[in-house]
C-alpha cells in the first residue's frame, strides 16, 4: 500500500517577532472512520436501515490538520 506524507519546514527566519503564531492548514484527506463515504459502515446503519451520519467526519467525508506554531524564546 502506498502512503502519501506531507512534511513542514520550520523556518525562523521568516517571523519578524518573538511570541509569533502561525498556523498552518493540511489539505483535505478522506475520513479514516467511514472511508470518504460521509456515513457509516451498514452494519451499524440505523433501526431503519438508514446510513448514520459519521460521527467523525460529521458527514462530509473528508478531514484536515490544523498546525500551530508559537515561537518563543527560551
Amino acid at each position: 500500500m502506498s502512503l502519501i506524507l506531507e512534511h513542514i519546514a520550520i523556518d525562523p527566519q521568516r517571523i519578524s517577532e518573538l511570541h509569533h503564531t502561525e498556523t498552518l492548514h493540511s489539505r483535505a484527506y478522506a475520513c479514516p472512520v467511514c472511508h470518504g463515504r460521509g456515513y457509516a459502515l451498514p452494519d451499524v446503519w440505523d433501526k431503519d436501515g438508514k446510513n448514520k451520519t459519521c460521527r467523525f467526519c460529521e458527514g462530509s467525508g473528508k478531514i484536515a490538520a490544523t498546525i500551530t506554531i508559537e515561537w518563543e524564546k527560551l
